[in-house]
């Protein structure tokens, strides 16, 4: 849009450089710049609730393109009458000096737009599709100024050729999240395999274009030799792009797996918890954060009571319902920054981050009530109510399985006492008066 405004900046200022850079180029005509400001506008604003502005900008900016189409078909002057400053584009062309909107021109915008309209539309490939064709005539303008063969770039300004590129990679990167543009950015191998491949083939073909135009000193053969260069790179594009895709494709799969393995190998297969490996390394990271930072967390233990009988009155797959179940609700009832897991058979652990032994307390208690007031129904036959007992501790330092066997033993307790309980094992803080090297291993038994 800064090279638009810099050429209608140009028009009303009469600083001709700014829309022709030199006396012998051809001009950017004002319609092509007040069309790329506002396709370029359409760009910008083209996002999920900002859609509804753009709509106008493109009903504008088609019926310019209607003018300029009337007005090449059908002799009018439609586009004259509306547009400001073609008056010093008429009298310059009037001149000898090219100020024309070219037909490589007008298909370059209708294209673009076509792609802006898609994209509003959530149209994405379709919206992918017509900035790639919209690519190839700036493309072609830019080998003709860079081979100076005209017939490449026509009417289209050098200004225009550098503008229209802009907007056709700014169309092309609005869709960056879907087809051959998602496979060719990819941050994995086949992305970075494409962008290598896309770049040294299209560099090593334009330069190699260009010492073979400039050393042939017939204009025919010049052509030729453009032509071809243009063709081999353009060739390079579509197969780096479909080689691209298809590995992308096929790599996508693999990563599926693989993410799909690394989950397994963290996660328990009936119950979608953690299983103990991975929590044993929430509890390795979690400790290090309480020893470095002073934070507090809390471990809880937690059996289903008489489980066995469940198995063997209602059967294992009613069983493996209440495990479900009880996982079921100990997840709606923590944190997401909290971890659980499946402990071994009917038990299951709980780290609680950033809390207090009381903080703890009173979350045992309240999934110890919701679990109690659960009816788990694994068949229209069927229903179970289960209860649950908890030992919990503080997780101090780096001392993991000192915790483990501080809240086994408060599990313990609780079942002790009747289960369907809470059961705490804290540390023992020190005597100020007393040095005791050992006091932070003292322990204090609660039972609630």
């Amino acid at each position: 849009m800064a090279m638009s405004i810099m050429s209608l900046a140009g028009y009303f200022y009469d600083v001709g450089f700014l829309y022709r850079p030199a006396e012998d180029q051809v001009a950017t005509h004002p319609y092509t710049a007040i069309q790329a400001f506002m396709i370029g506008l359409c760009i910008v604003l083209n996002r999920p609730g900002r859609r509804q502005h753009i709509k106008w900008i493109l009903t504008v900016s088609l019926l310019l393109s209607l003018s300029w189409l009337a007005d090449e078909i059908l002799g009018s002057n439609i586009v004259n009458t509306i547009i400001p400053f073609t008056d010093v584009a008429l009298s310059e062309h009037n001149a000898g000096k090219i100020n024309h909107v070219g037909i490589n021109t007008f298909i370059t915008f209708l294209l673009i737009w076509f792609s802006v309209a898609m994209k509003a539309f959530n149209y994405n490939l379709g919206s992918q599709s017509a900035a790639f064709a919209a690519l190839s005539f700036p493309s072609l303008s830019l080998f003709g100024y860079a081979y100076t063969i005209t017939p490449f770039h026509g009417e289209m300004s050098l200004l225009s050729t550098a503008n229209l590129l802009l907007l056709s990679c700014a169309a092309l990167w609005s869709t960056a999240n879907h087809g051959v543009v998602r496979a060719i950015l990819s941050p994995y191998i086949g992305g970075q395999i494409a962008r290598f491949q896309f770049a040294t083939g299209c560099i090593f073909a334009f330069f190699l274009g260009y010492l073979v135009v400039k050393s042939i000193a017939s204009i025919q053969y010049s052509g030729v030799v453009g032509a071809y260069a243009v063709a081999v790179c353009w060739l390079i594009i579509i197969l780096v792009t479909i080689s691209a895709a298809l590995f992308e494709r096929s790599d996508k799969i693999r990563r599926r797996i693989e993410n799909q393995l690394a989950n397994s190998a963290r996660t328990d297969p009936l119950t979608s918890l953690m299983n103990r490996r991975a929590f044993n390394e929430v509890l390795k990271y979690e400790a290090g954060r309480t020893n470095r930072y002073g934070t507090k967390a809390v471990l809880i233990l937690m059996d289903i009571d008489h489980f066995k009988g469940v198995n063997d009155t209602y059967g294992h797959p009613a069983g493996d319902e209440v495990l479900k179940t009880i996982a079921a609700t100990i997840r709606d009832n923590i944190r997401d920054t909290d971890s659980a897991c499946r402990f071994g058979g009917e038990e299951f652990a709980i780290l609680l981050s950033d809390t207090s032994p009381e903080g703890g307390l009173t979350v045992s208690h309240a999934l110890r009530k919701v679990i109690e007031e659960t009816d788990i129904v694994p068949s229209p036959e069927q229903s179970i109510k289960v209860t649950a007992s908890f030992g919990l501790t503080q997780l101090a330092e780096n001392r993991i399985e000192e915790a483990m066997i501080r809240a086994d033993t408060a599990l313990y307790q609780s079942k002790e006492r009747g289960r369907n309980r809470v059961s705490v094992h804290v540390l023992a803080p020190p005597r100020h008066n007393v040095y005791c090297r050992r006091s932070n291993q003292t322990v204090r038994q609660l039972a609630f």
